[in-house]
């Protein structure tokens, strides 16, 4: 007993040194000492430990029995006297065996934790020199960050301003939608009126058919006031989103197709139709649009304008631009249709 307790005791200072020093066998030895503390590793040591400690109990209270007898006054004898100095030895060699043992652990607990602490700081190190790295670096991108925010700034104020500005181009398009919508509705209160205006006449000039001097001139502008609702249902079928310019059409169409009742009016309304029958409504629209209203002639109609002559297309400019309505803009609109014959010749001569 008293060899293997020095046998484990010299183990134990062995490895207390290898654990003290660097030497190649420390690693070996705390990586043993890891896998002992894992599974059932640590319960095998404490019963160890537990078994040690209760002989050392049992050797301590034999010790005591024999002092105790020494003191009632008996006298020992050699045996008592060794076993006495047996028992001492051996809680003496278990004691320093268990405090050994706690020692160990201690030391392989605190390498462990030293080794983590070192990882931590090189980690730590490394952070640190990468951060002080980034520093050279960060300034340069803070200015230009602060020079971005200073950009987006400006942009963000021009872009203000071009809202207000668009906000008031919406308030002046809202006034001029509603002038135009105004102005819609005294195009059909004109329309509705024109309409009644010819069937008025359409109905006198019925009613004076039955006279032989006037039944050659009665056919003749019932001949005119069929082909002038003829087109006025044209128009209709084709009316669409762009009503204000239809509209335009409507009106010209109207007025140039009422029944007159002197020769040179008829004679007026005979070119009017003749002009406006190998012009299509389409390219009329096109025409009034162009005038009236800054859009944009095709081509195919500008040729089939120039074809029929300059003629047509002032009958067709006149008889709008005459209409109360548009009369205060006379001028303005026949200098808008000679630039457009002027533009529809060249197109004309290109082609």
């Amino acid at each position: 007993m008293i060899h293997l307790l020095y046998t484990v005791i010299f183990a134990e200072m062995a490895l207390i040194l290898l654990l003290l020093f660097k030497t190649p066998l420390r690693k070996l030895i705390i990586l043993t000492f890891d896998r002992i503390k894992r599974g059932r590793g640590p319960v095998v040591v404490k019963t160890i430990g537990t078994t040690v400690f209760v002989v050392l109990l049992s050797s301590i209270y034999s010790l005591v029995n024999i002092q105790r007898r020494s003191e009632d006054g008996a006298v020992l004898n050699p045996t008592d006297q060794v076993l006495a100095s047996k028992h001492l030895l051996e809680a003496s060699l278990m004691g320093f065996v268990l405090f050994l043992s706690l020692m160990i652990d201690r030391l392989h607990h605190y390498i462990r934790e030293l080794r983590l602490l070192r990882k931590t700081m090189e980690t730590a190190k490394k952070q640190n020199r990468g951060f002080e790295d980034g520093k050279t670096t960060s300034g340069e991108e803070v200015k230009a960050l602060g020079e971005e925010i200073a950009a987006l700034k400006a942009k963000i104020k021009t872009l203000e301003s071009e809202s207000e500005s668009k906000g008031k181009e919406l308030k002046g398009a809202q006034g001029e939608t509603e002038a135009l919508r105004k102005q819609a509705d005294g195009f059909l209160m004109e329309y509705d009126r024109l309409l009644e205006d010819n069937q008025n006449l359409r109905n006198q000039l019925e009613s004076i058919g039955h006279s032989p001097e006037g039944k050659k001139e009665v056919k003749h502008q019932i001949k005119l006031t069929n082909i002038a609702e003829e087109m006025i249902q044209n128009l209709n079928e084709q009316m669409d989103a762009f009503k204000i310019t239809m509209l335009f059409i409507v009106v010209a169409l109207v007025c140039a197709f009422v029944p007159a009742f002197s020769v040179e009016e008829a004679e007026a309304n005979l070119l009017w139709n003749t002009c406006l029958v190998k012009i299509t409504p389409k390219c009329a629209l096109d025409i009034v649009a162009a005038v009236f209203e800054n859009g944009t002639m095709p081509d195919p109609c500008c040729n089939d304008l120039v074809k029929e002559g300059k003629m047509c297309h002032d009958t067709l400019i006149k008889y709008i631009a005459d209409k109360p309505m548009l009369i205060a803009h006379e001028t303005e609109y026949l200098k808008k249709s000679d630039d457009l014959w002027k533009h529809c010749v060249s197109i004309s001569k290109s082609a």
